[in-house]
């Protein structure tokens, strides 16, 4: 594989040498401005290099009736519980600030054109492209002429899917690639990582993970050990949150022994 960069907030990525470690936040703050700026802390203290949001808007996500999802509390309509994650611009900007303040790389994901919009205001180190929004060419189109660095994420897709993407996105300054299992919990045995070289040398590109699997170190360490560049892996502050993603974070101190051993 040969050794491509991607550089963001100033600082190059590069498989075996400096790997970037994004601790995905989303929409685990449920609203509060004050548990975000608690999870910054706790993936700033756990050692990672970026720290990741959702610009969520129902609207932009799924169809009013696409049904219920079973949560702890009993099921819940999706579309109301998106609904209750919409945040205001001025929730990010103050976001945005404070991962800065504290070293912190800002990313975010938007999920259609008017999210993209706000995100490009907050002047991010790159934008994150989620897995359902790799067919999203309105969105893909639009994030590229915006020269900035693209990470995309390739859950459910083929490698068909990928090449349009990365077609769509000719323009974006950078771009890197993340194998993605999207099941929630990935089941580590299903990530098949010997794939990062593959997708290395077809797109000529450089590649990472997105893990939702819940080991802390087994996909995340072998993921390193096949040339990736960039590790994502969801943070909370405790798995009895009611965030959606909480059941699949890692705790901080998990967090942190992960970053320990990519770093290692």
């Amino acid at each position: 594989m040969q050794n491509r960069l991607f550089q963001a907030g100033g600082t190059a990525y590069r498989a075996y040498e400096r790997v970037m470690v994004i601790a995905e936040i989303g929409t685990g703050h449920n609203g509060s401005l004050d548990k975000a700026k608690e999870l910054v802390d706790a993936a700033q203290e756990a050692g990672a290099d970026a720290a990741k949001f959702q610009i969520v808007y129902a609207d932009e996500i799924l169809h009013p009736d696409t049904g219920f999802v079973t949560l702890p509390g009993g099921p819940v309509r999706l579309y109301d519980r998106f609904r209750s994650l919409e945040v205001s611009p001025d929730f990010y900007e103050a976001i945005a600030d404070y991962c800065r303040q504290n070293g912190l790389i800002f990313l975010a994901s938007p999920f259609g054109l008017k999210s993209l919009a706000e995100l490009d205001r907050l002047d991010p180190a790159a934008i994150k492209i989620a897995s359902p929004e790799l067919n999203h060419f309105p969105l893909l189109q639009a994030a590229s002429r915006l020269s900035r660095p693209l990470i995309l994420s390739s859950g459910v897709s083929t490698l068909a899917d990928i090449e349009r993407a990365l077609d769509a996105t000719a323009d974006a300054q950078a771009r890197i690639l993340l194998h993605c299992v999207t099941s929630y919990p990935a089941p580590e045995e299903e990530y098949n990582l010997a794939v990062l070289e593959s997708l290395s040398a077809i797109f000529g590109i450089p590649v990472g993970v997105s893990d939702h699997s819940l080991d802390p170190v087994l996909v995340p360490l072998l993921a390193v050990a096949s040339g990736a560049a960039a590790i994502e892996k969801h943070i909370c502050l405790s798995k009895s949150d009611p965030g959606l993603d909480d059941p699949v974070a890692l705790e901080p101190e998990s967090f942190a022994r992960m970053t320990r051993a990519v770093r290692e």
